[in-house]
């Protein structure tokens, strides 16, 4: 993604907080194509090219 920390500090840093604060658990909550989505590498793995997940 980014590796700017002068945006939001790091990303391994962000990503590891929105999975702390269960984030994308909470988004499902209201979203229903995100369950069962509990981290930030689950998200990047449905957006990733090829992904068999048709979510994207």
């Amino acid at each position: 993604m980014f590796y700017d920390p002068t945006i939001v500090g790091s990303w391994p840093e962000l990503a590891a907080r929105l999975d702390c604060d269960c984030i994308l658990v909470r988004w499902a909550a209201t979203e229903p194509t995100l369950a069962g989505l509990s981290s930030v590498h689950d998200l990047l793995a449905v957006w990733a090219a090829g992904s068999p997940d048709d979510r994207r």
